[in-house]
This record gives structure tokens, sequence and C-alpha cells, in this order.
């Protein structure tokens, strides 16, 4: 069904990603880590491919997992897809998330829909970032280490704060400010599309910038909790 040089046409790009996104989402969950590491992988291309459909769901079972107190393995895995799916749920421009994720931006979505799914993205990192905060946990060293690589993943896209000081600016620390002028040109052309991307856009901008605001606070969170958990584990028993 593709469109010459071996593209797929929509259609057939949906049919993909609704046969491998239940298969990618149960692998998740195997015993075998590196199945579980490549079913991440595979779940973060299929919700760059489309957006639209796997991003809200897979956000609302982060958050639920993140709150899963009693299942251990479900916090952890959680708290691992939250750190794979980071540079998708930023739609960032910058060129650190053009490496991590397939297609990470409202500007390059396949469609309107799927570039609204990515704006609502960034809106929902604040409330992902803030229930991962439990994981930095000493008795608990894996769950301490995936929510490490959640913070790592997240600065290689935002900085907590700009060049000069203080808190770092939305459109420049998620570097959308000259694509969106791209967008505003088309649309004041009367481009019916281009008009519905720049409304993304400009929704990921201002979820962007009330999210860098807050990140200087999350980040002296995430040390306090982390100066704790080594406290406590210098104030533990030494093995003899």
């Amino acid at each position: 069904g593709g469109d010459g040089g071996g593209v797929l046409a929509a259609r057939d790009l949906s049919s993909l990603v609704a046969a491998l996104a239940p298969l990618a989402s149960l692998a998740r969950y195997s015993k075998s880590a590196s199945l579980s590491r490549a079913a991440e992988g595979a779940v973060k291309y299929l919700s760059a491919l489309e957006p639209e459909s796997l991003l809200p769901p897979l956000s609302v079972g982060v958050a639920e997992g993140l709150q899963a107190v009693t299942a251990v393995h479900q916090t952890s895995s959680a708290l691992s897809l939250l750190a794979t799916l980071t540079p998708l749920l930023l739609a960032s421009q910058s060129p650190a998330a053009a490496a991590l994720a397939a297609r990470p931006s409202v500007f390059s979505a396949s469609s309107p829909a799927a570039a609204a799914a990515l704006a609502d993205g960034t809106l929902s990192m604040r409330t992902l970032l803030e229930l991962a905060l439990p994981g930095i946990d000493p008795n608990d060293p894996r769950k301490l280490l995936l929510t490490l690589h959640t913070a790592d993943q997240l600065l290689l896209l935002a900085p907590l704060a700009a060049p000069g000081g203080g808190g770092a600016d939305g459109g420049d620390a998620f570097g959308v400010g000259a694509a969106r002028a791209a967008l505003r040109s088309s649309a004041d052309g009367g481009d019916g599309e281009a008009l519905a991307r720049l409304e993304a856009a400009e929704a990921q901008a201002a979820h962007a910038e009330g999210l860098a605001c807050w990140l200087p606070e999350w980040g002296r969170e995430v040390l306090r909790r982390l100066l704790e958990a080594l406290e406590t584990q210098e104030r533990a028993p030494k093995g003899g």
C-alpha cells in the first residue's frame, strides 16, 4: 500500500501501529531485561509514528504505574518507560531530541491530531515528574537509578536555568521559536493545516514555558531527596 519509494500510506501505517503496539506493550513486562528494553524502544518509535493513538493512554499508564505503591515491578516499569518517552513527551525541536526520538516535534508530526497529542505530552510532563520523585528511594536502588535516568534524559533537552541565570525560558529551552515563526507565516497565507499545527505549537510553547519555569523547583527537590538518600546509605550498618 505504499506510494512509491517504500513509504507506507497513512492507512497502512495505522494498521502497522495497531498490530505491533499491543505486542510491544506486553513485552515490556517480560522477565528478560533485554526483551523489556527492546519493547520500550518499540513503544517509543511506534508512539512517534502515531502519537495521537498511543501517547495519551501511555501517559495515563505511566501515571498509574508511578502510583502503584504495592506493585513494585509496575512502578519500576513505569519509571523506565517515562525515561524512554521523555524526548517524545517534550516534543522538542532541539538537536538532542532529534537524536533521541524518531519524530519528536509538533512541527514535523504527520497530522494536526498528532501535533496536538505531542503538545499535550508536554503538559503531562509536570505531573509525571512529580509522581516520579518518590522513586528516589535509598531502599530500592533500581527505582533510584531509573528516576535518575529520567532526570538525565530531561536535562539533555531542557536546562534548569538559562545561561545568564534564572529559570530557562520555555521557547528557548525547548527550541520551538524558529519553527513557530515558519508555521505562522504559512498560516497567515491561508494554509488550514498550518493553522492547526500553529495552534498546537502555541499550546506546546505555553506548556513548555510553564514546565521550564517549574523545573528549577523540581531540580532542587531531586537534589534534596538524593542527599537524604545518600545520608541514609551512610548511616546504614556496613556488612562485615
